[in-house]
Parts: structure tokens; C-alpha cells; sequence
């Protein structure tokens, strides 16, 4: 079997996986939920618009964190959003352990990037 035959079996194991198909089920029921991906997107962008107002030392931080606050708590009470995000998280999880996994194997070590929280 050649490597490029090994790595589509790799990728069908992973897609069998309860984390994949974890990760798949909850990102569809985000797409399809126009308000839930309105939710996260005017979040996203009321904290990327927060960042350029504290970088700058801008007028109107203040008001922007109240929104990004406000957004924060209905990203927090809608299930697709939290559903999406945590399994995206554990399927990330396991993606970066295989990376590991075959860097360390081959000896040519990855260094991944530090954990961030979704919200903070």
C-alpha cells in the first residue's frame, strides 16, 4: 500500500470517528439555524470592533464591551452555538493528536498553538 493509499485510510478512520461525525452533525444544525450563525457573527464582530477600539484607545470602549457582553450571553444560551463550538473543540482535539502523533513518529516534531477560549 502506498502513502498515499495509507492516508485516505487514515481519513476514513477518522471519519468514522464519534467526534467527526459529533462535529459534522452539530456544524449543519448551526448552518441551518440562520439565527444562531447571525448570533455568532455579530459577536465575532463586536469583539474584533472592540479590539481596534482598544488598540487605538478610541472613544466608545465602554459601550462596545456592553455589546460584546450582551452578545456573549446569547452565545451562551443558544444550544447550536455551544453544541457547534464544543465539538468542534474535541474534533480539533483529536485532529491535532494524530499530528502529534505521526510528527513524533517521524521524527520531525509539531509544535501546536496554544488553547484559546471561543468567547474570552
Amino acid at each position: 500500500m502506498n502513502l498515499e493509499e495509507k492516508i485516505t485510510e487514515l481519513v476514513d478512520s477518522v471519519k468514522k470517528t464519534s467526534k467527526y461525525k459529533n462535529y459534522k452533525k452539530a456544524k449543519k444544525d448551526f448552518e441551518n439555524d440562520p439565527e444562531a450563525v447571525e448570533i455568532l457573527n455579530n459577536f465575532q464582530k463586536a469583539k474584533s470592533e472592540l479590539a481596534i477600539l482598544k488598540q487605538g484607545n478610541f472613544e466608545g470602549i465602554k459601550e462596545q464591551e456592553k455589546k460584546v457582553k450582551e452578545l456573549a450571553d446569547k452565545v451562551l444560551a443558544k444550544d447550536e452555538i455551544q453544541n457547534y463550538m464544543k465539538s468542534r473543540k474535541q474534533y480539533k482535539e483529536l485532529v491535532e493528536e494524530i499530528a502529534v502523533s505521526i510528527s513524533e513518529g517521524i521524527d520531525f516534531p509539531i509544535k501546536l498553538p496554544e488553547k484559546k477560549s471561543c468567547c474570552g
